[in-house]
């Protein structure tokens, strides 16, 4: 609000003026009046500023009020449609081996995988990873465990991660540059039941049996988990359920990531370290959907 003060207009005489006393009695007056007046157009213009700053004050509330009304009602319809997609996925109760495992029936001879050290195609993938899985079950290895791998960018890196899931467990990834102590320690704080690594791999390889196994599990069972760097002090494993994942990966209209590359891209380079989330959207999104 913008307004000038007022300046009173007071008649003045020098103080060596002489006039008949008639005439400064009307003097007196006329100034009195002038005083009135002005002081009477101040209180107008005050009256009439500070009435038009309630009337933008009660605007600006109700301005206020509104937005926070629409806001809170956008929060409700979003909060009610992550929710509806959430018991959607769980009352499917779907898992990233049943859609990879959907993928190898829609898809059986197109290639999955494509590494340094040999091609797969998704049935090819899929036998590999059944065998690991059925090795790792005759270990002992079951729902809610964790195995840890720690094997070099080769193709059979991917069968291993699918074929943990595939038994049942979660897998936890373990970069095999890291020293030795940190790769000890992450076994142990994980209490991790089996580590793959390059000496034991062809041995779950080498399993004979490569159908589908039939283990289930619980949407909100473990699928991976991964350790933060430990900058800041020692690593500490994050766990992530099968639902997380599934709504990562699951196809819907507020996925834009998904849909992105579903409309986009026919191949995914995988150059994220495995040891971070990243390599979930380079490897789940490509292989289940």
């Amino acid at each position: 609000i913008c307004w000038e003060p007022k300046i009173l207009s007071i008649p003045t005489r020098t103080s060596m003026q002489r006039m008949p006393m008639d005439e400064e009695i009307a003097w007196h007056k006329e100034r009195e009046d002038t005083l009135k007046n002005d002081l009477e157009t101040l209180r107008t213009e005050n009256e009439a500023i500070l009435a038009q700053a309630e009337e933008e004050r009660a605007a600006h509330d109700e301005f206020v009020t509104q937005l926070k009304q629409e806001h809170e009602t956008a929060m409700q319809d979003t909060r009610h449609q992550y929710q509806t997609q959430i018991d959607e996925l769980n009352t499917a109760h779907r898992e990233e081996k049943q859609q990879f495992e959907e993928q190898v029936e829609k898809n059986p001879d197109k290639l999955a995988v494509v590494a340094h050290d040999k091609t797969l195609t998704y049935r090819e993938l899929n036998e590999e990873s059944n065998r690991i899985a059925h090795a790792l079950i005759e270990k002992g290895i079951g729902v809610g465990d964790i195995v840890a791998f720690s094997l070099p960018r080769k193709s059979y890196l991917i069968a291993t991660m699918i074929g943990i899931l595939k038994a049942g467990a979660a897998y936890m990834p373990i970069d095999p540059d890291y020293p030795h102590e940190r790769i000890e320690y992450m076994l142990e704080d994980s209490s991790a039941k089996y580590c793959v690594t390059q000496e034991n791999v062809y041995e779950l390889l080498g399993n004979l049996n490569s159908y589908n196994p039939n283990v289930i599990v619980e949407s909100t069972d473990i699928c991976y988990c991964i350790y933060t760097s430990g900058s800041t002090g020692k690593p500490k494993g994050a766990t992530i359920c099968h639902n997380n994942v599934m709504n990562f990966c699951a196809e819907n209209e507020n996925n834009e990531f998904q849909r992105f590359v579903a409309e986009n891209c026919d191949k995914i380079l995988c150059c994220g370290n495995i040891t971070f989330d990243i390599s979930t959207a380079e490897i789940m999104i490509a292989l289940t959907f």
